[in-house]
């Protein structure tokens, strides 16, 4: 049987130390157990993340503004124009109207465009119920 050797050896067994340039004190490893775990590098990843989630939505949030902007404008265009195709629809009844009493072909063309409306028909007092 052999007895191991005593762990205190001086220079058995160790690994030698290089020299190097000066390093970071987060980066070095710990001498003792105590505080061997710091949160500084995924609180940082955390951050950076969060930090680019709120660039990616701001920059979304503003492409989505400028898009409905462009949106709204053609919109505005098209009621604008609409609104202006009602006025001439409403004046051509207008003069149809006012003509139609003593031309016969502009009674046919009120007639054949504009149709008299229908009287909407009476709102029942009961709706069904369902069981």
């Amino acid at each position: 049987m052999t007895t191991p050797l005593p762990e205190e050896v001086p220079g058995y067994n160790t690994t030698p130390r290089l020299r190097s340039k000066k390093k970071l004190w987060f980066l070095d490893a710990p001498t003792s157990l105590e505080g061997y775990y710091s949160p500084f590098w995924p609180l940082l990843i955390v951050f950076l993340a969060f930090i680019i989630l709120l660039v990616y939505e701001i920059s979304f949030f503003r492409y989505r503004t400028m898009v409905l902007r462009a949106q709204n404008l053609h919109l505005v265009d098209g009621v604008k124009k609409a609104k202006e195709q009602i006025a001439f629809i409403e004046g051509v009844h207008a003069d149809l109207d006012s003509l139609a009493p003593g031309h016969p072909a502009a009674a046919t063309l009120l007639k054949e465009f504009f149709p008299p409306v229908p009287a909407a028909p009476p709102a029942p007092d009961d709706l069904p119920k369902t069981p």
